[in-house]
C-alpha cells in the first residue's frame, strides 16, 4: 500500500467521505463515494475520480494516516 494525502470527513456512523486526495504528484477529485468495509488492515472505501477510474483508500486509525491500496484506470473508448 502507498501513503497518500486525503481530504475526508467523517460522518456520525463513522463512515469515510473523501473528497480528494494527492497521487503521482496531482489531486484527484472524488466524485463518489461507494462502498466500505473494516478489515484487519484498516477501513476501506471505494471511490470513484470524474472520469471512472476506480480506488481503493484505507485508512488506517492506529496510523492515522491513509493508504491507496489499489487504482483501476477504466479502459479507453474506441
Amino acid at each position: 500500500m502507498e501513503p497518500i494525502d486525503v481530504t475526508a470527513q467523517f460522518d456520525q456512523a463513522g463512515n469515510a467521505r473523501p473528497s480528494r486526495f494527492t497521487w503521482k504528484k496531482g489531486i484527484v477529485l472524488v466524485e463518489s463515494t461507494g462502498r466500505q468495509w473494516l478489515a484487519d488492515d484498516g477501513w476501506h472505501v471505494l471511490v470513484l475520480d470524474g472520469v471512472g477510474n476506480a480506488y481503493e483508500l484505507v485508512f488506517v486509525a492506529t496510523e492515522r494516516r491513509w493508504y491507496l491500496r489499489q487504482a483501476t484506470a477504466k479502459p479507453a473508448s474506441g
